[in-house]
């Protein structure tokens, strides 16, 4: 933790460069004061979202206080603290709410100050899903995956944006003093950028005060629910190309072992037509919780379209997923090569995979943005000054 008294403003830092994660306790931009806030900010501020605790109804003394772990800011009978995580997948933090006696309502609010990400909430699972196998575990029904807005580009030597995901915030742990706990409900109105938490009445009328409140927000890349595709299968993600030569495809394997995967990407060219650009190299299937990498077998040049990223097996395969409302194809297939085009149909289902493409960046003449940045704005390249890089990814 970095704590700057005179500002009011305290940081946690994770991850390195290319994958670093900000958390800003208080307001950046009123640093008179200690504010019941916290940003989170991730690839050096590209994308950002500010929750701040609603005080409304909060009277008395604002004050705060540090013990070198957790930050704690009190305003009469409300309190809030936070705190880092490491017992959540990928880490986290706390954003507690202290109450020490009934509230007057049995809500809890949050201002939401979001730039280019999309908050998607993880409804129960659908009976098909149920169906098929896949678990939601407890605090993700009800939580929202948040992502970046625009597609983001893994290029080799550039930030490590993988899926686009940028933290998950899980469904509110609500906790009495005698240890009687309950789930809060989460809502969140985009229009007005307000996130309210609903706490059961009746539970809250029978609750040992104080009770904490404790939304959770994990840093984790990686989807929060666990799905399969069956042997035999080829499952593909509907994502947007980048200009360039993609050189490998990666994707979050869940646990099983056994059997062969491989990975492939196809041009859409049309609702039910696919054809295939390019292949990767087959392996065994991992059984550890990480991301399996498999290079093209011969690298495809690829360009700002939209393609396919599919996974083929001969064994069933775990793998995670968010509801986020993506495009997916699916084809049964004995396992074997793939077929030089795909005609099954689409798939207008919200399941997306943790599953990403990286390429190597394009000839600079095809290459007019970055991130959706004009080339003349840019003044650095993974912080070097622009004037200072002879070449990226061997071209000069």
């Amino acid at each position: 933790m970095l704590h700057n008294k005179h500002k009011k403003i305290y940081h946690f830092t994770k991850g390195k460069v290319k994958d670093r994660i900000n958390i800003v306790i208080g307001n950046e931009k009123d640093k008179t004061k200690l504010h019941p806030s916290a940003k989170i900010k991730r690839w050096d501020g590209e994308v950002s979202s500010e929750i701040t605790l609603i005080t409304d109804n909060a009277k008395g003394k604002e004050s705060y206080s540090d013990d070198g772990n957790v930050v704690t800011w009190e305003k009469g009978n409300l309190k809030a603290k936070f705190y880092q995580r490491y017992d959540v997948e990928g880490g986290g933090f706390e954003f507690e709410v202290h109450l020490p006696e009934r509230p007057e309502t049995n809500q809890i609010q949050f201002k939401v100050d979001t730039m280019g990400l999309n908050w998607y909430y993880q409804p129960p699972l659908t009976q098909q899903e149920i169906n098929e196998g896949a678990v939601r575990p407890d605090n993700v029904v009800g939580s929202y995956a948040v992502y970046a807005k625009s597609p983001k580009a893994n290029y080799v030597g550039g930030k490590e944006y993988k899926t686009g995901k940028v933290f998950h915030v899980y469904r509110p742990h609500i906790v009495d003093k005698l240890g009687k706990k309950t789930w809060g409900v989460f809502s969140l109105d985009k229009r007005k950028g307000i996130l309210t938490i609903t706490i059961d009445n009746d539970w809250l009328n029978n609750a040992a005060y104080p009770i904490i409140v404790d939304p959770t927000f994990g840093y984790t890349s990686v989807g929060a629910t666990m799905g399969y595709l069956p042997n035999n299968y080829i499952r593909g993600v509907l994502h947007t190309g980048a200009t360039g030569t993609a050189t490998s495809i990666s994707l979050y394997n869940y646990g099983y072992s056994g059997g062969f995967i491989k990975f492939a990407l196809y041009e859409r060219i049309s609702s039910n037509n696919r054809s295939l650009v390019g292949y990767t190299s087959e392996a065994i299937i991992t059984s550890k919780h990480e991301f399996q990498t498999l290079n093209f077998v011969s690298n495809p040049a690829i360009s700002g379209v939209d393609y396919f990223i599919s996974a083929f097996c001969n064994s069933t395969l775990s793998m995670v997923y968010d509801s986020v409302g993506c495009t997916l194809s699916n084809k049964a297939l004995s396992y074997g090569a793939f077929p030089s085009s795909d005609t099954s149909s689409e798939l207008g289902e919200s399941l997306y995979y943790s599953l990403y493409t990286t390429y190597t960046v394009g000839s600079s003449s095809d290459i007019k943005t970055i991130n959706e940045l004009a080339k003349a704005d840019i003044k650095t390249v993974n912080e070097l000054a622009l004037a200072s890089v002879k070449s990226v990814n061997a071209l000069e």
